[in-house]
């Protein structure tokens, strides 16, 4: 007997299966056009345990393409993972922001029926071992270390032109969701996976058009022809050219800001940061060589030696050359994996030699595949999680102890402290920084000294006043590594190592260091910054940024009107004032008239040089970007030069050009259009 009830879950269910259907077809065709270059003659399945559910289709079977014979585009990647997401209860597609270009950006977390069925307490259960100030007793840290699977966290194509491991992260999505066989049940048993697959869709996408463009209908096995590396801007970086793997703490972009709220959200004790290098090389991961960043926590020499054993051995199987360590030291804690290990989880790189979605001929003759590449990635993966789980207890362990370490009485006291007495845009904005790194942030409700400190410039000062609404970052909280890391006025390397440094630059062999060697963001924001152990006990309260409230300071001025300049708001409203045709003089000098000292670089409106100025705009103004407009009286000034002087320059409003194309630098380009465009809200043509 057939009930209603069935024929309706029958014709919902058909309804389902065709719209998959349809979308798979449309979405094939919408890339119809696209070369297979990447596939050559390699054809090595990705899995050697291949038993799969027949229920979920392969990504060649819905994609309607091989696998690894041309990069996937994020619209097809997105399209995979919405159809995993709605066919498979033990899966949860989440996204955690939007590109500049409007592309979400997603993971998708994986794990058994049972595990996701839990996924709350195991959350609840994680937060408290990143906290152990919210366990009572180590019994209780054992039982959930027993009890509760791991997090790992699988980072792909932060770089847009580095592009294998994208597509090696459908292929994981793939295995986890459909893989029947043991080694893959035993990860999902283990652990809550959650795959990032496209961490810089923009970029990604800018590169592939750039490929696409410059294919032809041969297969060219040249590295150096534009089809493999395309042109200015290429695809490194996001849509305002920022290296989003230098954005970790800095948290400027989109990208970064959504993806470091999910991971500190669910505190995952492994990370994955995949990444590709140059098509003559082979195959780098973990671990790294000397010099290591001194706060770095012990325990992760063991865990990247016992990764290494089994990625090493799971490569062995296939013949396949790698490497450790060489160029790769780990100092700066801005890349993915190491901002991963100040966190508290163990932090892994992968570096593959590119193919550019074709074939690459090698300087011995041989050829890799874009394919072989993303199996090299994916044979990583899994290899790297099969690690993890078979040690999920340990690995909870030492995250704990970790963490338990950072909260120690020895902290007590610790505390870095920051103030401003004018530009309140800046400290608020140092504040939200150091915040969406889920760091505890206080503000002080009164005035107080300092017994003992040390200021950013290294020097010891005593009885240091710090005003009320500063900064104060205690150290005996979970995340003291990275408090540490990011906020340090010099971090210093071993003597060893820059021994080593010094020799080879007297050698002119070039530097032992990768890339970034400065990084505080005290110097940064370039507030008054101070180190303390003997924080007094005062009242704290939880830092929360309150705008600046600006407003007209007088009326009816006989002379005009005058703004300080050493709030950084202060730029936007200069903008907008030369926008409404309002004529402004900048100061060369400080002057102080009627009491209030403007520094270097404040403005002066004149009345008789805007007599249809509206007092109402500069109201306005005043109250959307919290900077207080002074009325004057007179141009005769008690302290420095009279506002009538040669030392006031009119300001014209700029039409704005920014230089693109070689030689000119991507990062530079970016960085500029980035300031003109998006914080100050101001046209610039791009030439």
């Amino acid at each position: 007997m057939v009930f209603e009830e069935d024929v309706m879950l029958l014709v919902s269910m058909k309804s389902f299966l065709i719209s998959i259907m349809i979308l798979c077809l449309s979405f094939a065709q919408s890339h119809v056009n696209e070369s297979a270059h990447g596939l050559g003659n390699y054809n090595v399945p990705f899995f050697k345990a291949d038993s799969y559910r027949p229920n979920v289709q392969p990504p060649d079977e819905f994609l309607g393409f091989t696998l690894g014979s041309r990069p996937a585009h994020h619209d097809e990647v997105m399209n995979y993972f919405n159809y995993l997401d709605k066919l498979l209860d033990n899966i949860n597609l989440v996204e955690y922001g939007r590109t500049y270009e409007g592309k979400p950006l997603v993971y998708l977390m994986i794990s058994s029926k049972r595990n996701m069925t839990n996924i709350k307490d195991i959350k609840n259960s994680i937060s408290l071992l990143s906290d152990p100030r919210k366990i009572e007793n180590s019994k209780t840290a054992n039982k959930i270390i027993k009890n509760t699977p791991a997090i790992a966290w699988m980072a792909y194509g932060i770089h847009g032109d580095e592009i294998s491991s994208t597509d090696a992260a459908i292929q994981l999505a793939y295995q986890l969701a459909a893989g029947d066989d043991s080694a893959t049940k035993k990860i999902l048993k283990e652990l809550v996976i959650s795959i990032d697959p496209n961490e810089n869709p923009d970029g990604r996408e800018r590169y592939l058009q750039q490929l696409l463009q410059w294919r032809g209908e041969v297969v060219n096995s040249d590295a150096s022809s534009l089809d493999h590396s395309g042109l200015w801007p290429y695809g490194r970086g996001n849509h305002y050219l920022f290296d989003l793997n230098r954005d970790w703490f800095s948290s400027v972009h989109p990208e970064t800001k959504g993806k470091v709220s999910a991971i500190l959200n669910w505190n995952p004790q492994f990370l994955v940061d995949s990444h590709e290098m140059g098509s003559m090389d082979t195959y780098l991961f973990n671990p790294p060589r000397a010099p290591y960043n001194p706060y770095m926590p012990k325990t992760i020499f063991k865990w990247w030696d016992k990764i290494a054993k089994d990625q090493a051995a799971a490569f062995d199987e296939y013949g396949w050359s790698y490497y450790t360590g060489d160029w790769n030291e780990e100092v700066f804690p801005g890349y993915g994996s190491s901002w991963g290990i100040y966190i508290g989880l163990v932090g892994i790189l992968y570096e593959q030699s590119g193919a550019d979605g074709s074939i690459v001929k090698k300087e011995d003759g041989t050829i890799t595949t874009y394919r072989e590449t993303v199996h090299h990635q994916f044979i990583s993966s899994i290899a790297n999680l099969q690690t993890i789980a078979n040690q999920k207890e340990e690995l909870l362990r030492d995250y704990y102890n970790n963490r338990k370490k950072a909260v120690s009485t020895k902290n007590a006291g610790k505390a870095f402290i920051f103030s401003s007495k004018s530009n309140k845009t800046r400290l608020n904005e140092l504040g939200e920084t150091i915040k969406r790194q889920t760091i505890e942030v206080y503000t002080n409700k009164n005035d107080l000294k300092l017994p003992k400190a040390i200021n950013s410039s290294g020097e010891t000062v005593t009885r240091q006043n710090i005003p009320a609404g500063s900064l104060i970052i205690p150290l005996d909280q979970p995340l003291n590594i990275l408090i540490n890391n990011i906020l340090s006025f010099d971090i210093r390397l071993d003597t060893k190592s820059m021994e080593k440094e010094r020799k080879k630059l007297l050698k002119n062999q070039g530097s032992t260091l990768y890339d970034v060697t400065a990084w505080s963001l005290s110097h940064a924001y370039g507030t008054d910054s101070y180190y303390t152990e003997v924080m007094p006990k005062i009242s704290l309260k939880p830092f929360q940024a309150i705008p600046n409230k600006g407003k007209l300071i007088g009326k009816d001025p006989r002379y005009g009107w005058a703004v300080k300049s050493d709030d950084d708001q202060f730029y936007h409203l200069v903008g907008k004032l030369l926008e409404n045709k309002i004529k402004a003089w900048c100061a060369k000098e400080g002057f102080k008239i009627e009491g209030e000292y403007f520094p270097r670089g404040s403005i002066v409106i004149r009345n008789n040089s805007n007599k249809n100025m509206k007092v109402g705009l500069l109201k306005d103004l005043a109250s959307k970007y919290g900077v207080d407009i002074f009325a004057i009286n007179t141009a005769l000034a008690t302290d420095g030069p009279d506002l009538g002087s040669s030392n006031f320059t009119m300001l014209i409003e700029p039409r704005i050009a920014i230089i693109s194309g070689p030689p000119t630098s991507t990062y530079s380009f970016g960085a500029t259009w980035h300031l003109i465009d998006y914080k100050m809200k101001s046209r610039a043509s791009l030439i």
